[in-house]
């Protein structure tokens, strides 16, 4: 089974397995009493700071670097403009034995327009929503992700349909903890944008207050966490949701070697194994659990004669 952190929680409770108590509710026939199934599920969160700089905005979607493009697959359309530059940072919660950072730092270079319909040479005005045909200033967001949070959250089922999405309880910032690094992050951000390789660059912080936040003074700790629990990023790195532990953790769902416990012959392979997911882009890791399964799979069939066990 390798369906991700919401699907493959979601296949195992359609199929019996997962908290009885939980099947029970939506008419699903337990097969058998597994309560990790669903829980544990946990993402990285991040929040943007949005800036101007100096420069009026050229579109990458025009036809000069369309044509530039499909010619010589060179120029500004051969970069998304996201994630091009990151880095890894401490905040001052880590704790000595920690041995990787607590923060990533993304910065993401955007037009300051967008185009509604994919047409060249619309765009999009940022303040106003409207379709305008020149483009305005540059914007470029720096972007703090909590890389090790601790609020947990947990999915069910619906109903018996398997069509209908689970219900995700995502329940971010909810340990304050998270709260905390994330505003440690946004000032690290802020520090960066002071810097004089940025500020020859005209960086200017967008002071628009977050909504809810408007009477609760700019840039103070109160504001940022705010602001935080009003525009909460999520990061497309669930995982946890079907953890790997030994049989005596009630949260545990599969073995070392990815086997569900209790049911003969299933195995999970992806994120939702991590106990606790890396500190980073998960896509990566991912793979390496999918392959690391497919041996495992290779394995017991040669050690059996064939026999899968």
């Amino acid at each position: 089974l390798s369906a991700g952190a919401v699907n493959s929680p979601q296949l195992l409770l359609l199929s019996g397995i997962g908290p009885q108590e939980d099947l029970s509710e939506v008419r699903v026939l337990s097969v058998h009493h597994l309560p990790g199934v669903g829980r544990n599920l946990h993402n990285h969160v991040s929040f943007f700071l949005w800036f101007t700089i100096n420069e009026t905005a050229t579109t990458t979607l025009n036809w000069e670097a369309a044509m530039e493009y499909i010619k010589f697959r060179d120029g500004p359309m051969t970069n998304t403009g996201l994630t091009g530059v990151t880095g890894f940072v401490n905040s001052k919660y880590v704790k000595a034995e920690d041995d990787n950072p607590d923060i990533q730092i993304f910065f993401n270079g955007l037009v300051a327009n967008c185009s509604k319909t994919g047409q060249i040479g619309e765009y999009v005005e940022y303040e106003t929503s409207r379709t305008v045909s020149t483009p305005s200033k540059r914007r470029v967001n720096i972007n703090p992700i909590v890389l090790r949070p601790l609020s947990r959250g947990y999915l069910k089922l619906r109903d018996n349909n398997p069509l209908s999405p689970p219900m995700i309880h995502a329940r971010y910032l909810t340990n304050p903890a998270d709260v905390a690094v994330l505003i440690e992050g946004i000032k690290f951000g802020l520090k960066i944008s002071k810097t004089a390789a940025l500020q020859k660059y005209g960086f200017e912080l967008d002071r628009t207050p977050a909504k809810r936040c408007e009477n609760i003074p700019f840039g103070t700790d109160t504001y940022w966490e705010c602001a935080i629990r009003s525009n909460t990023g999520a990061e497309n790195h669930q995982g946890g949701s079907c953890r790997m532990g030994p049989g005596g953790d009630p949260e545990a769902v599969v073995d070392p070697e990815l086997r569900v416990h209790g049911v003969d012959g299933l195995r999970v392979m992806d994120a939702s194994v991590m106990p606790r997911i890396v500190s980073g882009n998960t896509n990566a890791p991912v793979i390496m659990i999918g392959e690391k399964g497919s041996d495992l799979v290779k394995s017991r069939w040669l050690e059996n004669g064939g026999m899968y066990k």
